[in-house]
């Protein structure tokens, strides 16, 4: 799910996007999780083979393994997106890259994928991608592509025809 907050300042907003917790892999995890703990008592207590502990103890480990790669996933997809005035910036973990709102050329939206294509022969601009970590009913990422909408309409000049 997302989660979006709108600073005070009125030229300044942030939208931070965050994944859905993964409860599927951790539920595998958990039931693995179990199934290894329980094969680790079992073999020890009723004497069973070396190599049944060792199975039990394989499976254990990547119960744990599958549930930390899902929550690294997880967190590694999650993105804050600032608007200024004069830019727009996408920070996801160490990355921060931005985009001045005159040197985006056209959006183009395919799936969870957003991208603000820069102009051509604008120096150091560079595409900028947002993701959508979230399900396809996000409002915050719909509140997002809005704000985006105006920002860019209002760095042409548009008027609402309303």
């Amino acid at each position: 799910m997302s989660e979006g907050s709108a600073s005070q300042a009125a030229s300044i907003q942030r939208f931070r996007l965050t994944a859905t917790p993964p409860l599927r892999a951790l539920a595998i995890s958990a039931g693995a999780a179990l199934l290894g703990a329980a094969g680790v008592v079992l073999a020890s207590a009723l004497g069973w083979p070396g190599w049944t502990i060792v199975v039990a103890v394989t499976v254990l480990g990547l119960a744990i393994l599958l549930a930390v790669v899902a929550l690294v996933a997880a967190r590694r997809l999650q993105a804050t997106v600032v608007l200024e005035e004069s830019a727009i910036t996408v920070v996801s973990g160490r990355a921060r890259d931005s985009l001045a709102w005159s040197h985006i050329e056209r959006v183009v939206q395919e799936g969870p994928r957003l991208t603000l294509v820069a102009r051509q022969g604008v120096p150091a601009a560079a595409d900028l991608v947002v993701l959508r970590p979230g399900p396809e009913s996000d409002a915050v990422f719909a509140r997002l592509v809005s704000e985006i909408r105006s920002r860019l309409d209002r760095d042409r000049g548009y008027r609402n025809a309303c």
